[in-house]
């Protein structure tokens, strides 16, 4: 019992002191952490000057605006883009289903066709005969037309051989493939007349006036003429003779 009561007694203080130490930390438990904390609010100061380079870095973020102006080159081929239906409209004047048909201004034609006179001779009225001609001309309104040709007539024994040269003056007027023309001109004519055997030469001026109708496929043209011609040749052997003529011709001939 004595060991026991000593053992008691040394182990008193022990406990005693352990007691005191408990008390102390749960009653100042903040001053027992604020000696930890410390070396954090040491941090902090640190941690708050890391951000300080990174809000320098900031300029950095005005790279932004590069990223935009790259967004707004990326935006030019966007702006570019419209011109796509420009050229998908192109097809629609590229050239009309139905191109105009080609004008042609000039021409060459033959004509033939019959004459007939209102004189006589010696109380004989000349007759009729064929005659052919060769012209060519130009201009599809206000033309100009050149041509040779033959025709002879005869009465009372007398027969009289008529080469005209023939300039023509017409005025047309082109109506889809049909061009009516009025004609007015002169001409010289060469004559030769022959009676008992015997030729005489007359060359005299004459004039001419008419109307005709010319129909037009592609290059082709036909067409038909009416005239009248006023010519009256003087021969030494049987004076002046009226040979006043009107005729019908059909012609027919290439344009170009």
């Amino acid at each position: 019992m004595a060991r026991a009561a000593a053992a008691l007694a040394l182990l008193l203080p022990g406990l005693a002191a352990a007691e005191s130490i408990a008390v102390a930390r749960a009653t100042s438990p903040s001053a027992a952490v604020t000696p930890a904390a410390a070396p954090t609010a040491t941090a902090t100061p640190t941690a708050t000057a890391t951000p300080t380079p990174t809000s320098t870095s900031t300029p950095t973020s005005t790279s932004t605006p590069t990223s935009t102006a790259t967004s707004t080159a990326t935006a030019t081929p966007t702006a570019t883009s419209p011109a796509a239906p420009a050229s998908a409209a192109a097809p629609y004047a590229v050239a009309p289903l139905n191109p105009p048909p080609k004008e042609y201004g000039s021409w060459v034609v033959l004509k033939g066709g019959w004459f007939g006179t209102s004189e006589d001779y010696q109380g004989d009225s000349f007759s009729g005969s064929g005659e052919w001609e060769l012209a060519a001309g130009t201009g599809r309104v206000l033309g100009v037309e050149i041509g040779a040709g033959s025709m002879t007539t005869s009465a009372a024994g007398l027969e009289v051989r008529t080469i005209p040269l023939l300039l023509t003056i017409r005025v047309g007027i082109p109506i889809a493939i049909v061009t009516p023309h009025l004609d007015v001109g002169a001409g010289v004519y060469f004559n030769e007349a022959s009676v008992r055997n015997q030729s005489f030469d007359d060359t005299t001026a004459g004039w001419h006036a008419g109307a005709g109708v010319d129909v037009g496929f592609q290059r082709l043209v036909v067409g038909a003429d009416l005239r009248y011609m006023g010519v009256a040749p003087t021969f030494s052997t049987v004076g002046k003779i009226t040979l006043d003529r009107y005729a019908a011709l059909l012609k027919a001939g290439v344009r170009f």
